[in-house]
Parts: structure tokens; sequence; C-alpha cells
């Protein structure tokens, strides 16, 4: 389940008209979606070789690297790379690991829901207050 270019203008659009906190939920209902459609592919092993797999996965992490370590350190805000926002991305760092360390079977492969779901939460708690 990772990123695909094609929807960067779609969350680009949603973020400018319904806020950041907008384009988070949809991805983590769009990631939910996909989930769930990729329970009902079997046999997807028949359709594309492993390595051609491996290698866009492969190439979509590496030019997916520096946007990671921009929003690890906050995105594009003046307190990029606050303290705040580090422990967050390692908050969000450590869930996924340990999710994939812990977890069996289908539910390992939503390491990264998980960890988006958690900072979210813990997101939505804090500043919940300020409005």
């Amino acid at each position: 389940m990772g990123c695909s270019f094609t929807f960067a203008a779609v969350l680009g659009s949603i973020s400018a008209n319904q806020g950041y906190g907008a384009a988070v939920g949809a991805v983590i209902v769009a990631g939910i979606f996909e989930g769930l459609l990729g329970l009902f592919i079997t046999n997807w092993h028949k359709v594309v070789a492993p390595i051609v797999c491996a290698a866009v996965v492969t190439s979509i992490g590496i030019s997916l690297f520096p946007v990671g370590a921009r929003s690890f350190g906050g995105g594009y805000n003046e307190n990029f790379g606050s303290c705040e926002n580090l422990i967050l991305g390692a908050f969000t760092l450590i869930v996924c690991i340990l999710w994939n360390i812990y977890s069996k079977g289908f539910f390992k492969h939503l390491s990264i829901l998980a960890g988006m779901i958690a900072v979210y939460a813990i997101f939505i708690s804090k500043f919940n207050s300020l409005y």
C-alpha cells in the first residue's frame, strides 16, 4: 500500500480546500479501502512478476525519501525540526516498526496505516482543546 503519484494532485486539492486534516483522513480511508481490496486479489503474482513489483516499490521508495524526511521534521513550517515534530515522527516510526514485528498475517501489512492512525489520534487529542 504505497503512495502513488497519481493521487498527489487530488491530495493537494483536498489540502488546499479542506485542510491538512482532511487530506490525512482521506489517506486513512483510502488505505483501509486498498487493504480490503487486497483481500480479494489472491493470485496477483500470476499477473505481475515479483521482480517488477520489487523494482517499482524500490524506485517509489527512493524517490519519496525526501518527502518522508521533510514530513518527519514537520513539513514546511517555521517550526521545522522542533522537538515536538521529531517526537511525533519518532512515535509514528516506532508504532509502524512494532506493528510490523508483532502483528501476524494480513494485519502485518497495515503497519503504516496503524502508525498514521496512532499519531493522528494523539494530534486530535492534543489540539482538540484549541477549537
